[in-house]
Formats: C-alpha cells, sequence, structure tokens
C-alpha cells in the first residue's frame, strides 16, 4: 500500500515519572511518512493543577512589588525634599518625576525580553533570578537617605524595574495553566486584587514611616527587602519539579521517542524541524495576531482613562467644590475606589468562570463578549457620576458602581490575551501588552491631562497660604473647564469599546471557519 502524509501532534504529559513531565509541551507539528495502515493517537492532558500555596506565593510576591511601587508616591514631599537636599537643586518636582519614570521605563524595556526567555528557561528559577535583582534594588534605595545620594536612589529604581519585570511576565501565565480549570479567571482576580492591597499597604506605611520622629522611608524599603529573602529561597529551591518547567519545553518521553525513531529513524530533540523560533520571529508571531492587537489597543485606551482620571480627579473634584480638602477627597475616593475594584475583579473571574463552565474552547469568545457588555456599562455609570456633581452622595454611588464594572476587565483580559497566542508564547504576548499599555497608555496621559488642565482651568493652580499649599480659591471660576477635563478621558472609553467589539468580530469570524472547515 501506498504511503501517505500523516499529521503528527505531540502534546502529552508523562505520568511515570515525577508526577507529570511535560513530554512535548509546545504542540510541535511534524509530517512523517506513515502507512494508511498505521495510526497514532497521543495522549493530551492540561497541565497539573498546582498546589494553593504555589498560588499565595505568587500573590505575596506581586503585592510586595505593588507596595514598593508606591513608596514613592506614599511620601511625596519627603522625597522631594530629599531631592532638594541632595542635588542643592529647585527642580525637585521635574526629578521626581524623573524618578517615578525611571521604574516603568526599565520595566518596559525588559518585560519582553523576560517573557522571551521563559519560553526556554525553568519560571521559578527565573522570578528568583529577577528578585534577587529586585532585593538588590530595594537595598540601594535604603541606602540612598544615609549616603544622601539621588543617584543611588534612582539607580535603586531602575534595578526594581527590571526585576518586577520578570516576575510580571512568568505569574499570570503559570496561575492559568495550572489553576483548576473551574477557577482559572477567579484566581486570575484573586492575584490581581493583591496588587491593590499592597499598594494600598506601601503608601499607607510609606507616610506613617515619613512621619515625624518615625523610621523614615529609607527603612520602609529595607523591610520590604528583608521580606523577600525568604519569598526568594522557596522560588528558588522549594518549587516542585512538575511545576518549574520552561514553556516552550520540547522534551519527550522515552516512549513517544521510540515511536517516532521506529517511524523516521534520524529524529531527534535537535532536529531542525521542532528549532526554536528566534526572539524576533516569535515578535512578529505574537503580535501579528489580531485578536491579541485590538484586545492590547482596547486596553491601552483603558489605561489612558485610568491614569489620567486617577491623576486629577482629586484636583478637578476639589475645583468644583466636591470635597473640603485633598484629605478629604483621598480618603472618601480612595476607600470606595479600592473597595469597588477588590469587588469588581473576584466579581469579574467569578462571572467568566461560571459563563465557560463546559465551554472551555470558547473561553475567549466569551471572555471578549463579557469585555463588550461591560465597557459600556463602566462608561453609562461614569456619565451618571459626572452628571450628578455637585450632589456628592450620588457622585460616589455612580463612581462606584463604575469602579466595579471597571475591575472585571483585568482578569477578563488576562484569559483573553492567553487564547489568542500558544501556551508557550503567553509569558512574550503578555510582556508586549504591558509594553503598549505602558507607552499609550498610562504614560502619555497625566502629561496629556495635565495639559488641558491647564489650558481649560488655568485658575486651578496651587497657591502658598502662610505655610500652607492650597488651591487657588478663583478655580471654581473654571468650573466649565473642570468638567470637560472630566469628560475627556472618558471619551477614550468609547475607543476601548469600539477596539473591544472589533476583537470579538474577529474571534467570532475565527469560530465560523473553524465550524466551516469541521463539516464534512
Amino acid at each position: 500500500m501506498n504511503a501517505m502524509l500523516t499529521t503528527i501532534h505531540i502534546d502529552t504529559w508523562d505520568l511515570s515519572k515525577c508526577n507529570l513531565i511535560r513530554a512535548g509541551h509546545r504542540g510541535v507539528i511534524a509530517y512523517y511518512p506513515l502507512s494508511m495502515s498505521t495510526s497514532i493517537a497521543a495522549p493530551m492532558s492540561s497541565p497539573p493543577v498546582a498546589p494553593v500555596w504555589v498560588f499565595g506565593l505568587l500573590c505575596v510576591i506581586f503585592a510586595l512589588n505593588a507596595f514598593d511601587r508606591n513608596i514613592v508616591g506614599g511620601a511625596p514631599a519627603q522625597f522631594q525634599f530629599f531631592i532638594q537636599t541632595s542635588l542643592n537643586t529647585t527642580d525637585e518636582g521635574a526629578l521626581l518625576g524623573l524618578l517615578s519614570s525611571s521604574f516603568i521605563t526599565s520595566f518596559s524595556i525588559c518585560i519582553p525580553i523576560f517573557g522571551y526567555l521563559a519560553m526556554t528557561m525553568r519560571p521559578f528559577r527565573l522570578i528568583a533570578l529577577g528578585m534577587s535583582i529586585w532585593c538588590v534594588a530595594v537595598c540601594l534605595c535604603s541606602l540612598a537617605k544615609q549616603a544622601n545620594s539621588f543617584e543611588l536612589l534612582f539607580l535603586g529604581r531602575v534595578l526594581s524595574g527590571v526585576g518586577e519585570a520578570s516576575f510580571q511576565c512568568i505569574a499570570p501565565p503559570f496561575i492559568h495553566d495550572h489553576a483548576p480549570t473551574n477557577a482559572k479567571t477567579l484566581w486570575l482576580g484573586i492575584y490581581y486584587t493583591t496588587a491593590t492591597v499592597g499598594g494600598t499597604l506601601g503608601s499607607i506605611a510609606t507616610s506613617m514611616a515619613s512621619a515625624p520622629d518615625s523610621m523614615g522611608w529609607d527603612a520602609v524599603f529595607a523591610l520590604e527587602g528583608l521580606t523577600m529573602l525568604p519569598l526568594l529561597a522557596v522560588c528558588m529551591f522549594g518549587i516542585p519539579a512538575a511545576y518549574d518547567i520552561p514553556s516552550g519545553a520540547k522534551t519527550t518521553t522515552d516512549e513517544t521517542k521510540y515511536l517516532l525513531q521506529s517511524i523516521w529513524p534520524d529524529t531527534n530533540d535537535d532536529d531542525d524541524r521542532v528549532k526554536r523560533t528566534s526572539f524576533l520571529g516569535e515578535l512578529w508571531v505574537v503580535c501579528s495576531d489580531r485578536v491579541f492587537v485590538w484586545l492590547t489597543l482596547a486596553m491601552a485606551a483603558m489605561s489612558f482613562f485610568a491614569a489620567g482620571f486617577g491623576t486629577f480627579s482629586v484636583l478637578l473634584l476639589l475645583g468644583l467644590g466636591m470635597f473640603a480638602d485633598e484629605t478629604d477627597a483621598n480618603v472618601v475616593v480612595g476607600a470606595q475606589g479600592i473597595v469597588a475594584m477588590l469587588l469588581g475583579t473576584l466579581l469579574g473571574g467569578v462571572v467568566l468562570d461560571y459563563t465557560c463552565r463546559g465551554l472551555s474552547h470558547l473561553r475567549q469568545y466569551l471572555a471578549i463578549r463579557q469585555l463588550v457588555v461591560g465597557l459600556p456599562i463602566a462608561t453609562l455609570f461614569l456619565v451618571l457620576a459626572i452628571a450628578a456633581i455637585p450632589s456628592r452622595m450620588w457622585f460616589l454611588v455612580w463612581l462606584f458602581f463604575c469602579n466595579t464594572t471597571s475591575g472585571m476587565i483585568a482578569p477578563v483580559i488576562t484569559t483573553a490575551l492567553f487564547a489568542s497566542v500558544e501556551p508557550a508564547q503567553r509569558g512574550l504576548a503578555l510582556a508586549m501588552y504591558t509594553v503598549v499599555v505602558h507607552l499609550l497608555g498610562d504614560v502619555p496621559a497625566p502629561v496629556v491631562m495635565g495639559a488641558i488642565k491647564d489650558a481649560w482651568a488655568p485658575h486651578c493652580n496651587s497657591i502658598l497660604v502662610g505655610n500652607l499649599v492650597k488651591l487657588n480659591p478663583e478655580c471654581a471660576q473654571d468650573k466649565d473647564g473642570l468638567m470637560q477635563a472630566l469628560v475627556f478621558p472618558g471619551l477614550w472609553l468609547v475607543g476601548s469599546i469600539g477596539c473591544c467589539a472589533m476583537a470579538l468580530v474577529v474571534s467570532t469570524r475565527a469560530l465560523r471557519k473553524q465550524c466551516n472547515a469541521s463539516e464534512p
């Protein structure tokens, strides 16, 4: 009988060694000559479900990272004074902005590199490497105050971005791959809520430590570094081998090797057919996926709204007479925002897991559909909140619903992104998504919103009254401009909705194409 070409799809888990060792992790496809009477069925399974304590470890590390990010923002006056005295300069505001952006810059540059390395390196070894750099970074930051060196503090913030980049592109894909099938999005939701908790604690701890007769912000850096050390040790030595496997591993079981070699004797692990694609090749594959592109643009627009609104909302609301002072505004708006985001993030995960029960093959479509439904609702609540001004109560009520609905996005968008690429490319996809969101979203947003505020509300500057810095009382004259400035970032939500709708169209067409191809 004549030979024909038959596709062999290797994607198995070896149950005979170390409780699930990956055999053909990336789903390598090759073509081998087989006779028509030959049939091969390689068993396929999902990655093993990791213990809860492993997820907890990742959540605690993420909380510490978020804690660290908010240290500078928790005591801006203290850091401005440090910059002023250490450099003997009057440009402390610009240098404080440089200090904040240094983290984002190094983070954005390094995260694609770590995302690519995650395809061939053990994930927890890579996390341990990054967290080692992070510990060195916070040590430098803690020494900067005693050394009276802004350069040392700046170097520490740059290195902290490098260290955190290794973690951020590995943890979400790991949770998605190793969480129970019916709770994947829920665990992602829990993971993202830890950032809210950690960031809030970082701001509070730094502001308290910077008070007179307290230990100072340098001690906060030192304490968080000491806290990270045992977590680093667990990542390095305490993770079972079954869960510390590279996402792009291409090892095969002895049985599969024997089977392939019996069919094609020249088959081996170094075969050119299964060589790993280059960094640029993998990058092109990820960035050329249309669903990935539309979702990334949607979240960049969403991030622009969140950063712009979050940076200037307190100032604009003070100008509209909604709050008595900054403390009043920060406590009230911040408290309801934290509760709403925590509730929304967990609720978003529960809803998606519920709708995906028994429909795991439709997970991407259902996630995007949830975004297309949720974003317009969040926009409606934002419009109602702005329309309720000057009623403080109704403004906070509608803003709470807006924040809750917006909080449902984080775990859902991550699920949709992961479904748009191969499992081995999830770390790289998350890295590129993060870079684009920073470049088009939260980095330019404060600059643009600041320029708009200055142009539309020129009287809303700060003045010195005695020894206190206060908002100019003449700010009330710019009420119309303040309202327009509040509405402007909301327009980016409309763009985000449009991009999500395009992603849904592309996903729907792909599903229909698959259905048509499967029909006889």
